[in-house]
C-alpha cells in the first residue's frame, strides 16, 4: 500500500530541494529570490504604483513622481496613465522685463529692447521658447 505525502507547514521545503523555504508569503506580493535562503515577497502594491528596482537591495512598489511637474499621473487599478505637458506649450504676451520660466514660451511686444533674464537652473533638456511681434527687438 502507497503512502500519501504529508505537508509540514511548520517546516517548509527548503530552496535546495525546490521549495521556496517560507510557510506563508504576503497576499498580492510578488516573489523575490534570496539566493539559498527563503523567498520572499513584497508588499502588495496600491493603485498605479510600479515596482522600482535598487541596485543591491530588493525592488519596492512606488509611486512616480515628476519633479519638474512635466508629466502627470492618473492612477486606477491595474492601470498608470502617464501625460506628458508639451514644452513650450504656455505662451505669454510679455510687454516688461523678467526673469523666464523653463517650458514656456514668450512674445515679446515692446516699443524698445526688452530683457528676458534666463533661470538660474534648468533640468537637461528643458526648453525656453521667444519670439517677437515689435519691430524693436532685434
Amino acid at each position: 500500500m502507497a503512502t500519501a505525502n504529508a505537508t509540514n507547514t511548520s517546516n517548509p521545503i527548503t530552496v535546495a530541494q525546490g521549495g521556496t523555504g517560507a510557510v506563508t508569503q504576503t497576499i498580492h506580493g510578488v516573489l523575490l529570490g534570496q539566493t539559498t535562503g527563503a523567498i520572499t515577497a513584497t508588499t502588495a502594491g496600491t493603485n498605479g504604483q510600479a515596482l522600482l528596482g535598487s541596485t543591491g537591495a530588493d525592488p519596492v512598489f512606488a509611486t512616480l513622481t515628476s519633479t519638474g511637474g512635466t508629466i502627470t499621473y492618473t492612477l486606477g487599478a491595474g492601470t498608470l496613465n502617464l501625460e506628458a505637458a508639451a514644452p513650450g506649450d504656455t505662451w505669454s504676451v510679455i510687454t516688461a522685463d523678467q526673469t523666464a520660466v523653463v517650458n514656456n514660451g514668450y512674445i515679446c511686444n515692446k516699443g524698445s529692447a526688452l530683457v528676458l533674464t534666463l533661470p538660474t537652473t534648468s533640468a537637461a533638456g528643458a526648453i525656453l521658447e521667444v519670439t517677437g511681434i515689435n519691430t524693436a527687438l532685434g
